[in-house]
């Protein structure tokens, strides 16, 4: 059985093929013991991969065989061999239980960890290819799928000003990377804006809190004014 080495998939790995042009899928299925789906798969390619669902984990992002730059210079300060215990981490860098339980076990506290990076560069901007990025992620991710309260054209304003925020990194040029960064960031402002909606009637009744999307524009302001008014 002949084979080949090949780069397939997305994201591009090498993968060990075999060669089926020219073959049904029925002779496809006796050669490679596989199912009905995946030689129509064979046919249209004109190859098989082996083991091509058996493929272990991707690495997490940041780790290939140990950590990767990924061109962001942190601040790191090491802790003291006298603290050995999650709770003296969180005193000693008046932080939270689960940054202390990291910085723990890697033997360091990173500055500003959770700190929002801007590294704006307006000579690598490219203001119309932003937009039409955004434009995409919206009409992809975002259409009819929005809660009222929120405009598209404000929503697209956001996605441009965090890719520009982000002109100056060394990945900007990626389209992969401008596009999960700008969507990442379209999302978190859906949800900020969802949370400053304020209390609805069920909360007023004690029901609980929470903001139903589903309400009318103005339906806010006849329960506002008739608990004024009480």
């Amino acid at each position: 059985m002949k084979t080949e080495i090949r780069m397939v998939g997305w994201p591009k790995r090498e993968c060990e093929v075999i060669p089926v042009a020219g073959m049904t899928r029925k002779d496809i299925m006796r050669l490679t013991n596989c199912p009905y789906m995946t030689a129509v798969t064979a046919e249209k390619r004109g190859y098989y991969i082996i083991d091509y669902l058996k493929k272990g984990l991707p690495p997490k992002r940041g780790f290939v065989d140990g950590p990767v730059d990924l061109g962001r210079e942190r601040e790191t300060i090491p802790i003291p061999e006298y603290i050995n215990t999650i709770e003296g981490v969180m005193v000693h860098f008046n932080c939270n239980q689960k940054v202390a339980k990291s910085s723990l076990a890697r033997g360091y506290f990173i500055v500003d960890f959770n700190k929002r990076m801007v590294c704006p560069s307006l000579s690598e901007f490219d203001a119309e290819a932003a937009y039409r990025m955004v434009r995409f992620i919206y009409h992809r991710k975002f259409k009819d799928r929005m809660p009222w309260y929120i405009e598209a054209e404000d929503l697209i304003q956001q996605g441009v000003m965090r890719l520009l925020e982000l002109s100056g990194h060394p990945q900007y040029q990626e389209r992969k990377f401008m596009f999960f960064k700008a969507y990442g960031f379209m999302a978190t402002y859906i949800q900020s804006q969802s949370s400053l909606r304020g209390f609805t009637v069920s909360h007023v009744n004690g029901e609980g809190p929470g903001y139903e999307d589903t309400w009318r524009h103005n339906a806010g302001n006849d329960w506002q004014g008739a608990l004024a008014a009480a």
